[in-house]
């Protein structure tokens, strides 16, 4: 036998999408193209081309993300509520 539990339950998922949630209680899930959540019923996501999140919106309340050169968060910035 070789490896441990961890090696072979890594290589048994490798390459396997995980099945998207699409309820939460009543709630409906939304998916973008890139398998990101998009909406939870509530909250709307955005994402830049690096599937980082960018925006997240609800009724009355905007959050924004700005991230660096390499990839860090750099920046948030919020209104409403």
């Amino acid at each position: 036998m070789g490896g441990d539990w961890g090696d072979q339950h890594q290589q048994g998922l490798r390459g396997q999408r995980a099945q998207p949630i699409h309820h939460v209680g009543a709630n409906t899930l939304t998916y973008d193209g890139n398998g990101n959540l998009a909406g939870d019923g509530f909250w709307s996501y955005g994402y830049d081309l690096d599937n980082r999140l960018k925006t997240a919106t609800a009724t009355g309340f905007s959050a924004s993300l700005a991230y660096d050169g390499v990839g860090r968060l750099r920046q948030t910035r919020s209104a409403g509520w």
